[in-house]
């Protein structure tokens, strides 16, 4: 069996001051990260790559993700995609998306009862 006991107020008056200080710190302030969803490997194919479009308008310069995240539907990409993507949006991190809303898993098939446990 556990016992907690409060803090005492000089530890409470420690941890507080802590915590104001790495609040005001430079470092600790976090800024926003751009992320851009989705990007298909037939974008990244497009000669006009980095520059991506949805059905030819909408277009924006990938580039302007530098040190984002850039959510990739993985089906059909390769290592040459991400090897581009790398070269041509410095920085970049690639996080792999894929929606199994279309997909039919039987209900008890064993790849639905790993998706469960993980």
């Amino acid at each position: 069996m556990f016992s907690f006991s409060t803090p005492s107020p000089a530890l409470l008056a420690l941890a507080f001051s802590r915590l104001v200080l790495a609040l005001s710190s430079e470092e600790s302030v976090a800024s926003p990260t751009k992320s851009f969803y989705v990007l298909f490997a037939n974008q990244i194919d497009d000669p006009q790559f980095p520059i991506v479009c949805q059905d030819g308008q909408e277009c924006i310069d990938l580039a302007d993700y530098s040190n984002g995240i850039i959510i990739t539907q993985p089906q059909n990409i390769t290592k040459a995609h991400i090897d581009k993507v790398k070269r041509e949006v410095p920085g970049s991190t690639l996080l792999g998306y894929f929606d199994f809303q279309n997909i039919p898993i039987e209900r008890f098939s064993c790849l639905c009862c790993l998706a469960i446990k993980a």
